[in-house]
């Protein structure tokens, strides 16, 4: 019996969460035979099948996970959720093709999947859900950057998704806007340039801090592989890097209000 149905926004996949005869229960894609178990889903020590089998979905409809899609004389012979996508062209039979992609259809991006912890931070997935995809945050508007010498900083951005519909007035459709708040724990470094009435950024990559070699006699602490990097692409005002211990995301759906006009 089938107990879940999700289809991708583009119509291509299939995902079914399946209750056997038996009681088990089943996860794969209509258009493959590839399958799994909530009992063989990564998890965290104590997280229960329930949980482990909802997180996965999450991940997978939100657009973190990658699905492979397997082709043969152009027609799908399997679909199959990826953990490892760079090794899984070895595996290709004769004559067939792979192609890589999110389930929102976006494809698979190695240097994107490599620097994006977005689903990785407290809040994170959760606005992965909202957006329905991972946000770049192109032309987004700094509203506010607060910086605390003792407690956490924040900084907040207003970000949405932009479709490929147009609307009346000739420009694309936005939609799913959001007032995201990163609230940032022990700012160890920052390199911030510009400041105007409006801040506009041409992207925002949340990423573990990469060794920046120039930096190194600017930090606060010494660093640590799991710090964290927030880079403000440079538009138009403020851009520039921050780095920090940790990071937590919260948001406000919706467009800002007038406190931030």
């Amino acid at each position: 019996m089938i107990i879940e149905r999700h289809v991708s926004p583009d119509s291509m996949l299939t995902f079914v969460v399946e209750r056997l005869d038996d009681g088990a229960t089943l996860l794969g894609f209509e258009q493959g035979v590839w399958h799994t178990y909530p009992s063989l889903l990564d998890r965290e020590d104590g997280t229960t099948d329930e949980a482990a089998m909802g997180a996965y979905i999450d991940r997978l409809l939100c657009g973190v996970a990658v699905v492979g899609v397997r082709r043969k004389g152009g027609a799908i012979v399997d679909a199959r959720v990826i953990d490892h996508p760079k090794f899984e062209v070895e595996a290709l039979a004769e004559g067939e093709t792979l192609e890589m992609r999110h389930w929102d259809g976006r494809p698979w991006s190695p240097a994107l999947a490599e620097e994006s912890i977005f689903a990785e931070v407290l809040g994170g997935l959760e606005l992965l859900q909202h957006f329905g995809e991972m946000p770049s945050f192109h032309d987004g508007e700094i509203l506010g950057l607060h910086l605390d010498r003792d407690g956490p900083s924040t900084l907040r951005v207003h970000g949405w998704i932009t479709t490929d519909r147009v609307g009346p007035d000739g420009t694309l459709v936005l939609e799913r806007h959001a007032v995201v708040t990163f609230t940032i724990h022990g700012v160890m470094d920052l390199r911030l340039d510009g400041f105007s009435r409006q801040n506009v950024i041409g992207g925002l990559i949340l990423r573990r801090a990469p060794d920046r070699p120039e930096r190194r006699n600017y930090l606060a602490f010494d660093p640590t592989p799991d710090d964290i990097e927030i880079e403000l692409e440079p538009c138009y005002g403020l851009d520039g890097l921050i780095r920090a211990r940790s990071v937590a995301i919260t948001f406000e759906p919706g467009e800002p209000g007038a406190q931030d006009a």
